[in-house]
């Protein structure tokens, strides 16, 4: 039995709980990373930097990007611990998880297609399932086979309110896989806490610590896990493996200054789960804290820049 999985959505969402695989590692249990997507729908200042790299595996430079994003989150997982055999690829597209799962909610299960990869399948040929089609049906299959392969005693997400579609989406996937196992097999669901619930820095800061938010649409009970300074160096080795998750910062160079960067800002102190009481979907608290976060990231880019 594996004590720890978490379903992330995108290569580097794993950072949000990179001290609690550590502390389990230390422990002496074990744990998974089963990525949904492989973060193809990247922004052009991504393709740009992975091209500088001279890495060409596919001639979509989309599913380029994807195979790009999987190493770097290989080399992150090898930075806390992991093996890069401990990563699951489900495969699925980038930025449409919201819509699939809505069009299941309203009885439409005809496949999308990505205008990224320009394909209605999945198209990587180390996913668990080559060629599935982009529908909530493959994806609950999918995760049903990861969860019963690897037998966890918790599963770690995103929350149901995050700002990002297709983190919720992931929440409401995950969840509706489990109703359909027995309770004495079914394992504890937390939510990772994601900028949904407060404003973070644009850089690393070394006496941050999270805490639990005082307005949120879906009541939540929220646990703390304080971490050890080597496990927030770890974090921040982690970190810096996704450098083309940086590149729209920092547009003028290759080499990043050191910690000036909004993934920096998930290392703290300390992380939060959350164990979520009753999900609520609230639209408007979503595009509040989109914009907000948009509009932070925005102000961090130019402050960079005049740093340059």
């Amino acid at each position: 039995m594996w004590h720890l999985l978490i379903v992330s959505p995108h290569p580097d969402d794993m950072l949000a709980c990179a001290g609690l695989i550590q502390y389990t590692l230390d422990t002496g249990g074990n744990a998974c990373v089963a990525l949904v997507t492989c973060g193809d729908g990247n922004a052009s200042s991504a393709l740009r930097f992975i091209r500088r790299r001279g890495f060409s595996v596919h001639p979509n430079p989309y599913i380029n990007c994807g195979y790009y994003r999987q190493e770097e989150e290989s080399r992150g997982l090898e930075a806390i611990g992991l093996s890069r055999n401990n990563a699951i690829w489900l495969g699925y597209p980038d930025g449409k998880l919201w819509r699939i799962w809505t069009d299941y909610r309203t009885g439409c299960f005809v496949p999308i297609k990505s205008n990224k990869t320009k394909t209605d399948r999945v198209p990587y040929e180390n996913a668990l399932t080559p060629g599935a089609p982009f529908s909530a049906k493959s994806i609950l299959r999918d995760l049903e086979s990861v969860i019963s392969r690897v037998s966890p005693r918790i599963i770690i997400v995103p929350h149901p309110n995050d700002h990002h579609t297709d983190h919720a989406a992931t929440y409401y996937l995950v969840r509706e896989v489990l109703w359909n196992f027995p309770a004495q097999y079914r394992p504890d669901l937390y939510c990772t806490h994601g900028p949904h619930a407060q404003r973070l820095p644009l850089n690393y800061h070394r006496s941050l610590r999270f805490v639990p938010p005082k307005r949120h649409p879906s009541p939540t009970q929220w646990y703390e896990l304080p971490l050890t300074q080597e496990m927030v160096n770890r974090k921040l080795l982690a970190t810096e493996q996704y450098a083309s998750q940086m590149a729209w910062e920092h547009p003028w160079t290759d080499e990043y200054p050191r910690y000036r960067s909004y993934l920096y800002g998930y290392t703290a102190s300390n992380e939060l789960f959350g164990r979520v009481l009753e999900p609520r979907e609230d639209p408007r608290f979503r595009r509040r804290k989109r914009l907000s976060i948009s509009v932070q990231r925005f102000l961090g880019m130019a402050s960079n820049f005049c740093l340059r």
